[in-house]
């Protein structure tokens, strides 16, 4: 191709699947065919028009001019492809080479041209899709759709869209389509793009640019067979040079090697050391349960697996020692590390951090800035070679969209990467300014700016000084409106909904246009979701606005208004967490996490245990069913202790009742009486009814798992008969379902089913999900228990499938159980293995068995070990251990014809 400089054009990459399998068996024949293939591409490409830009191994990829070209010749050279491979297959076949099944994807954009030298994001993206493809199928990136609107495609050419699809670059969401043709296959498995991978790996805004050399080297170190060089490997380095970006690319690259996959924990908003190990469980799931510690579930969840975890912006969970130097670790924070390491063989861990976190395993990698070049005096291609400069020209051209590289600005763009020092969220920030300032006029600012912090000084401006006098910057280049806005936003831990930042920050009328000048001054980001819009700062960008913030008059009066509205938020989506909205307001609660645990902090610091009450009352719910019991309990127990002189009330009554709940959840029962009590005084002291039967029947329910039945009864008399008085149907629903479990630990299957149904009809009326569930499988164990097996699987088919449709982890363990004991009852016993072994890892999400629960357990489970023998029961046990939780649940939901022996 001509023309050297930018050029849009549209590419063609190719590979073929499973090339190293053809290697091994057939060399003789795969040479044959390789040459084959190659001489068709090159002929085809060539005949379009195209230009072969590189060969690497089976690999293609080709240049052309316009869209229409690539996508004739993909077509020509896939149908080739595809008749050859029939061919290969006939009785018959003469045809000298293997069927090879190539695989293909279109895409075009901007790259920088220069002799045969082409730069561009656009060419690791289409990189990207073709491992996306199957063999004979071909891809389409939305660019090359876009194009080809409107355009007269060759005969028999339709695009199928297949829908929307993230791929390892972590970008947004985009649709993917696939060139169909009488000629080529139609039917594909589905692409096993990011949303079917095993990861919550978070979209990113921009693309990954350069660090070829640290991407490649970090892999190689983690990369787990066949042994990973280091299991702990701690990316270091200043504030804003990438740690995060970097980490998350590679566990992108790493998808494929990680068989349970890559995993995040976000510790940036984490300010409690001591939630560490809970932070690090919830990301899988995993909660407390009554008779087992929470790391040992979590090693226990863990221990199968093979998996990387990248553990983000551990800095601030660090504790300076005695003698002010290194860094003293908490004994109930990252040392969890340590514990799983020693317990899980193959599991690995990356973490971000500014400083090493002095753990016993890890390996320190030190992250540089991107590479700048020391002079401008070099052509435009080895300029482009630099990590920084295509960082920079990026960033610009998404500010500036008309912005290219150019002999005449190339000096200016090499002063800024030099005087920022290659960090790229400098450049970032330094390129937001081109929408008021030219590339010449920026490098003159820049570099009066950092010539006054250096004030003659000919020692190198160290690189953190570098990164604040940019973000100094940026804030005094802000108009007074904008940078009160900045400020205030600080007051908001983890982000927040545009919703909360309109209501919180009230007063000020352009609020929606302030907001969009940050985010485009890259001092805010955006995240649009079907759910809601949130905006958020880099963690080192909120340090600096919490300084300024901290320093503003008005700083106590924007903190009350935050935590009065967080506060206002949890009690009013209370409701959602017991009905058909429990899901979505899972979702919710999730989300504001970080400034539920800001607003109590400042309840604290303005010693206001009133509200500190109503939001830990509000909260223990989403606590309990999120599995965050450990936390619930330690914000109920400091709230009582603040509030053991105050006055008898509601709020104190209830945090009584909730730390019982939290206690009985866990297994805690050496306090639980403790908090039931003081619960059962303080409404009696209040003489409120209602609250004492609560109280009384929450207690008695407790107890019935403690298998203390005289005690629960006798508390249970007590509250039907106070709720016989009244009027509260949740508590008279709640106190049948406590009287049918009683009937059932004693035997009495026929009551318990009959009151049962009875609790059914009243919570179906009453719109409460998660106790629907829980009686829904409490009816598949009575019908079981009375031999009526057909009902008791449609029972607790029915619970499970409730139970997944509103997110309630706390309830899986229950119904994987249910269905074990029944596969067994029918004798299918593989399938019992299989979900005994998959219920006992869901149980880490649930309250503790009960009695009856538990003998029924131990002997379904014994019968099923004996039917199978201890070899066969190892194997089917170990399959279902190795299912995850989604996989377990199906299976177990799925319709089996072996009837019931």
């Amino acid at each position: 191709m001509e023309n050297d400089g930018y050029r849009y054009l549209a590419f063609l990459f190719t590979d073929i699947e499973k090339s190293s399998a053809l290697w091994e068996q057939h060399p003789d024949a795969m040479e044959r065919s390789l040459a084959w293939h190659d001489a068709l591409l090159s002929e085809i490409i060539e005949r379009h028009q195209g230009c072969v830009l590189s060969r690497e191994g089976d690999s293609f990829r080709a240049a052309f001019e316009h869209p229409l070209q690539a996508i004739s010749a993909a077509l020509e050279a896939q149908i080739a492809f595809v008749e050859n491979a029939k061919r290969s297959t006939e009785s018959n076949s003469t045809t000298p080479f293997l069927p090879l099944r190539v695989r293909m994807a279109l895409h075009c954009g901007e790259v920088y041209c220069q002799d045969e030298l082409f730069i561009g994001a656009c060419l690791q993206r289409g990189a990207l899709l073709v491992s996306l493809a199957f063999g004979e199928q071909i891809l389409l990136t939305r660019a090359i759709q876009e194009h080809l609107q409107g355009a007269l495609l060759p005969d028999g050419v339709s695009l199928l869209d297949l829908g929307l699809h993230r791929l390892k670059d972590l970008s947004q969401p985009e649709p993917l389509f696939q060139l169909c043709h009488p000629s080529l296959p139609v039917e594909f498995p589905p692409l096993v793009s990011l949303e079917a991978q095993k990861t919550n790996l978070p979209a990113q805004i921009t693309h990954f640019v350069g660090r070829e050399r640290e991407l490649e080297e970090l892999k190689q170190q983690l990369r787990p067979l066949p042994q990973p060089s280091h299991r702990l490997l701690t990316l270091t380095g200043p504030g804003g040079v990438g740690k995060t970006r970097l980490s998350l690319q590679v566990g992108a690259d790493l998808l494929d090697d990680f068989s349970d996959g890559v995993w995040v924990v976000e510790l940036a908003t984490l300010k409690t050391p001591q939630l560490v190990l809970n932070t690090i469980a919830s990301v899988f799931g995993i909660r407390e349960e009554a008779g087992q510690r929470l790391q040992d579930a979590l090693c226990d969840y863990l221990r199968p697996l093979r998996l990387l975890v990248i553990l983000d912006n551990c800095e601030h969970l660090l504790v300076p020692g005695a003698d002010g130097e290194g860094a003293a670790r908490s004994t109930m924070g990252l040392e969890w590390v340590e514990w799983i390491l020693a317990r899980c063989p193959q599991v690995v861990f990356l973490a971000t951090s500014r400083q090493p976190l002095g753990l016993a395993e890890e390996h320190i990698y030190p992250l540089s800035p991107l590479s700048f070049p020391e002079d401008a005096e070099v052509s435009l291609e080895q300029l482009l070679q630099y990590d920084a400069v295509r960082l920079f020209v990026e960033l610009a051209a998404h500010v500036q969209p008309s912005f290219r590289l150019q002999r005449s600005n190339a000096p200016h763009v090499v002063s800024i990467c030099q005087q920022v020092d290659g960090i790229p969220l400098a450049l970032e920030l330094a390129a937001a300014r081109l929408n008021i300032l030219s590339v010449v006029h920026l490098a003159e600012r820049l570099q009066q700016r950092l010539h006054l912090l250096r004030h003659g000084n000919r020692v190198a401006l160290p690189r953190q000084q570098t990164l604040r006098a940019l973000i100094d910057w940026s804030y005094e280049l802000l108009d007074e409106r904008e940078k009160l806005l900045f400020c205030r936003l600080a007051v908001f831990e983890g982000g927040a909904t545009f919703e909360a930042i309109t209501q919180i920050l009230d007063d000020e009328p352009q609020i929606t246009e302030l907001l969009s000048a940050l985010v485009a001054k890259s001092l805010l980001i955006c995240s649009v979701s079907e759910h809601a819009t949130r905006f958020h700062m880099l963690e080192i960008i909120r340090e600096y606005a919490w300084e300024k913030f901290i320093a503003l008059p008005e700083m106590e009066r924007v903190r009350e208004r935050h935590k009065e509205w967080y506060l206002n938020f949890a009690q009013s989506k209370l409701d959602g967490l017991y009905d058909e909205r429990t899901a979505e307001t899972l979702l919710l609660f999730d989300a504001e996490h970080a400034n539920f645990r800001a607003a109590l902090a400042w309840c604290v610091h303005q010693k206001n245990v009133i509200d500190e009450l109503r939001l830990v009352n509000a909260l223990q719910r989403f606590w309990l069913v999120r599995g965050h019991l450990s936390e619930g309990f330690m914000r109920l127990r400091e709230a009582l202790d603040r509030a053991k002189d105050t006055q008898p009330s509601e709020r104190r009554y209830k945090a009584y009742v909730n730390a019982g709940i939290q206690c009985w959840a866990s297994g805690n029962f050496s306090e639980m009486s403790f908090y039931f009590e003081h619960a059962i005084a303080e409404a009696r002291v209040l003489q409120h009814a209602t609250y004492t039967a609560t109280a009384l029947a929450n207690y008695a329910a407790a107890l019935i798992y403690c298998d203390q039945m005289e005690k629960a009864r006798a508390l249970l008399e007590e509250a039907y008969e106070i709720s016989s008085q009244g009027d509260d149907q949740e508590l008279k629903a709640a106190y049948l379902g406590y009287l049918a479990v009683v009937a059932k630990e004693e035997g009495n299957y026929a009551k318990a089913e009959l009151l049962s149904l009875e609790v059914r009809k009243e919570w179906e009326r009453l719109a409460n999900p998660l106790a629907l569930a829980s009686t829904i499988n409490n009816l598949g164990i009575c019908a079981r228990a009375q031999g009526d097996l057909a009902r008791a699987r449609a029972f607790v088919q029915e619970g499970l499938s409730l139970r997944r449709q509103i997110g309630d982890k706390h309830g899986f363990g229950w119904s994987l159980l249910a269905f074990a004991e029944l596969e067994a009852a029918c004798c299918r016993y593989d399938r019992a293995a299989r979900l005994f072994a998959a219920a006992e890892r869901a149980l880490v999400h649930g309250s503790p068995l009960t009695p009856s629960e538990k003998r029924d357990y131990e002997a379904h489970l014994k019968q099923t070990k004996e039917a199978l023998g201890a070899d066969l029961f190892a194997r089917y046990y170990r399959e279902g251990e190795a299912m995850p939780l989604e996989e377990a649940i199906a299976y177990a939901l799925e319709e089996n014809e072996t009837p019931c022996l």
